[in-house]
């Protein structure tokens, strides 16, 4: 018997719609959890507590992006009516850019943390180090909402600029 041809009965419709789902988010965090442990584990050893600081930053926004991807793969196997269908599609239309932006705030925090690392003001001359931080700081906070609305930097083109001047003095990683 081959296992393309096995159907289920009606009444346990559901049944495989739930085991569909479940086998999909498991996958998805099997492979989340494979990929977050490879990434700990490669590179340089001196660049490990930046990598833990930065993947801790977006650890847990990529589980659930990858979970909803998964998930959104699984819905074209499910026995769901045309309007079930619609709504669903509905929802992850929301669901998956709001998780792209929680994604990307939280990758900007994490640039915010590598900065906070990688320049060090304890130095004498230590200008350059806290203009990096500083901007890394307006940048990660604008992308969050957590600046005051009378603050001068709080427009888009602003956050852009500040984001562009920090690579720009920021020191290659090479």
């Amino acid at each position: 018997m081959t296992f393309k041809h096995w159907r289920v009965p009606a009444e346990w419709l559901w049944a495989q719609d739930i085991a569909i789902v479940t086998i999909a988010v498991l996958l998805a965090i099997l492979l989340h959890a494979l990929a977050m442990r490879v990434l700990t584990r490669t590179g340089r050893r001196r660049t490990r507590d930046a990598r833990e600081a930065v993947l801790g930053e977006i650890r847990t926004p990529s589980r659930w992006v990858v979970v909803s991807i998964a998930v959104s793969f699984a819905t074209r196997f499910l026995s769901m009516d045309r309007e079930v269908r619609d709504l669903w599609q509905q929802v992850q239309g929301f669901a998956v850019p709001a998780l792209m932006g929680w994604l990307a705030v939280s990758m900007l925090h994490a640039l915010q943390r590598f900065v906070e690392l990688r320049a060090d003001i304890t130095v004498e001359d230590n200008l350059t180090a806290r203009r990096q931080r500083t901007r890394a700081t307006i940048l990660a906070c604008r992308a969050a909402g957590d600046l005051p609305h009378d603050c001068p930097w709080q427009s888009f083109p602003a956050a852009w600029l500040s984001m562009a001047s920090l690579r720009l003095t920021c020191p290659s990683s090479s």
